[in-house]
């Protein structure tokens, strides 16, 4: 085990510590028996089912100028990609889906690693926003209201840079050289690779009408996530306003920055919960909530993955190692390498 492996596994655990010693085990349990999971089956439909083809789509836009293809192609793609991120560790689902984009497309997998990036970028960005939104309408402490501006200002100034290399590739080009010129042959060689490949997944966002059709499917995403929250909080008896449950969608889903065990176990259900507490909700009704709300998120998308790797011809083999083609310079003209 990686120490950054064991570094997430304990964090993990440390969260799920607390979030045990924290409730009464017993009123959980009532909690739990007294749901009405007839509200389940719809928050399955919006999070893994509505939600997912909407990031679906958004990723088939990010890869237009890699790739031209539908959203029906990248939809088992992407689910394959979540469910791994569930299963392995250090968000090797990032890697499965960068590898099955190349084995299906001959894209290299630094360029689709560029797509996904913006992708993170753009969901961070939107789940700052939201908290500072829903925290006009939800009381939170000075800390947390600090921490979010915080966390704007820095998502912010990833997206301006992010911008400002996407909208000026050539000088951001000449910039790479100056630094890869300065490394070994054998070292620049490969990195002017990877720096080419990842300059040419930024390019769907060159214009302001894509930059606003991606932020817009990106608010689109985690507004009706927000709603399959609100679903199983009224399977919990939960009476709380919308606000509340964007609030949970962004502290939980951005407390996943932080390094854990896989699947984000343990940060997500403790925040999730924090927040519902925070709000006038009793700790075992929250704790109970927040566990049962992660399961939903995880489970099906985990099913679904193995269904589509055991149905079609996905493979999975050598998606987490290092790929030749990433070495070679040779390559389509539009992937060259930054030494060339």
């Amino acid at each position: 085990m990686s120490r950054r492996m064991a570094l997430g596994v304990g964090i993990g655990l440390l969260f799920v510590t607390l979030l045990v010693l924290r409730t009464d085990l017993d009123e959980t349990w009532r909690a739990f028996r007294e749901a009405e999971y007839g509200y389940v089956a719809p928050a399955v439909l919006l999070s893994s089912v509505v939600t997912v083809w909407l990031r679906a789509a958004r990723w088939t836009y990010l890869l237009r100028p890699l790739v031209q293809t539908r959203t029906h192609r990248i939809y088992p793609i992407l689910t394959v990609g979540y469910m791994a991120n569930n299963l392995l560790p250090l968000r090797a689902g990032e890697l499965v889906r960068a590898h099955l984009v190349r084995a299906r497309y001959g894209v290299r997998r630094m360029a689709v690693l560029g797509t996904i990036a913006l992708e993170r970028l753009f969901d961070g960005a939107i789940l700052v926003a939201l908290l500072i939104v829903a925290a006009g309408f939800v009381h939170l402490d000075g800390d947390l209201r600090r921490l979010a501006v915080i966390m704007a200002v820095l998502y912010l100034l990833a997206i301006g840079l992010v911008l400002l290399v996407a909208w000026s590739e050539a000088g951001s080009e000449r910039l790479a050289r100056r630094v890869l010129s300065r490394l070994p042959l054998r070292l620049a060689a490969p990195a002017g690779n990877w720096a080419g490949s990842f300059l040419t997944g930024l390019r769907a966002i060159r214009s302001p009408s894509a930059l606003g059709l991606i932020a817009a499917s990106s608010l689109a995403i985690w507004c009706i996530d927000a709603l399959a929250y609100g679903l199983m909080g009224r399977a919990f008896g939960i009476e709380q306003g919308y606000a509340t449950y964007l609030l949970i969608a962004a502290v939980a889903n951005l407390s996943l920055t932080i390094p854990s065990s896989q699947g984000g176990i343990g940060p997500f259900e403790f925040f999730a919960r924090e927040v519902l507490v925070v709000s006038g909700v009793g700790v075992p009704v929250a704790t109970a909530y927040a566990i049962a709300l992660h399961a939903v998120l995880l489970l099906p998308m985990v099913a679904a993955g193995l269904v589509i790797v055991w149905a079609t011809d996905i493979t999975l083999r050598g998606a987490t190692g290092r790929d030749p083609g990433e070495l070679d310079p040779a390559g389509p003209e539009s992937e060259r390498g930054l030494l060339r």
